[in-house]
């Protein structure tokens, strides 16, 4: 090394030391080297972080809009079928009395609808359909499904009840005929009334309907019911009562030729059935099914049961 005097001096430098000196060295530049990587690592890691952050929040925040969609669609459904259940319920009469067949009419009174008007315009215009619509947002779904369940209960019952009265309404022929509408196969040989006996020539009350037909014609239930009673009868010969509980109806079948086989007493039968056979049995002048119609009032003409005829 020069000085001013331009002589040279020489420094030495001991082997531990420089060996010290260059690890020192090595530490600084793997420290530097270090902490540079773990610098470009954490921003890599936090960046990977917002990213997943930020598509978590955008997945919640679709979940949520979806959410809201559906949970507006389904008030939406629900409220429809709330105004169905009020219409339903206003023509059947059925519920507090109200409706065309029942004997109210408070709210839903008759002459307050307006033939011109369409019906979900009447309803729509209803004070308790209004109030439903502005508070059915505030309520929960489920609270609104059991709602819903409470309000369709009575109103199933009661449907459920009318179609139970009018399957067990008799309103066919107790007779399997042929349907091309061209054979005769049976006539109608002696009405419901006072008649002359055709055996006693006596006048007496006939309480049923005389159906003359060929022997072994299939006999059918016209209406839902349950076998009250087979059984032998000295002027009717072999019979059948059907109950028809819902109606509070009795039909008798007369005359028999036999049941059909298996047939006991209650059994359940449908309308259209076959429960018999046309034949002879008891006092008769000929093959022919006496058929007749009791209610709680006593019987009744059978002719007014058979809607086809």
């Amino acid at each position: 090394m020069s000085s001013t005097e331009d002589s040279v001096r020489q420094f030495s430098i001991g082997h531990w030391s420089l060996r010290f000196l260059s690890f020192f060295g090595t530490l600084i530049f793997l420290g530097a080297v270090g902490g540079i990587g773990y610098g470009i690592y954490s921003r890599t890691k936090v960046e990977s972080l917002h990213e997943d952050n930020d598509a978590r929040t955008t997945q919640i925040e679709l979940q949520r809009n979806q959410i809201e969609y559906l949970g507006k669609q389904l008030n939406q459904e629900m409220l429809e079928i709330r105004q169905m259940a009020n219409m339903v319920r206003y023509w059947l009469g059925i519920d507090e009395e109200k409706g065309v067949l029942g004997q109210g009419g408070d709210i839903f009174d008759a002459e307050g609808l307006d033939e011109s008007e369409p019906i979900d315009a009447t309803f729509e215009s209803r004070p308790d359909f209004v109030a439903f619509h502005a508070t059915a947002t505030e309520e929960s779904v489920a609270e609104q499904i059991n709602q819903l369940e409470a309000e369709f209960t009575p109103l199933y019952e009661g449907l459920k009840k009318d179609v139970e009265k009018y399957m067990q309404f008799p309103s066919i022929l107790p007779l399997r005929i042929p349907q091309d509408g061209e054979t005769q196969t049976f006539w109608f040989s002696s009405g419901f009334g006072y008649r002359t006996h055709p055996l006693t020539r006596k006048r007496n009350f006939h309480n049923g309907l005389d159906i003359s037909a060929r022997g072994g014609t299939p006999v059918i239930a016209p209406a839902d019911g349950v076998v009250k009673a087979i059984k032998n009868d000295v002027y009717l010969g072999k019979m059948i009562i059907l109950e028809h509980k819902a109606t509070g109806t009795e039909t008798l079948y007369g005359h028999l030729q036999r049941t059909v086989e298996g047939l006991r007493q209650g059994q359940k039968v449908a309308r259209g059935d076959e429960i018999g056979y046309v034949g002879d049995t008891g006092r008769t002048t000929g093959t022919h099914l006496h058929y007749a119609v009791r209610t709680k009032d006593g019987w009744k003409n059978p002719r007014h049961f058979i809607i086809d005829y």
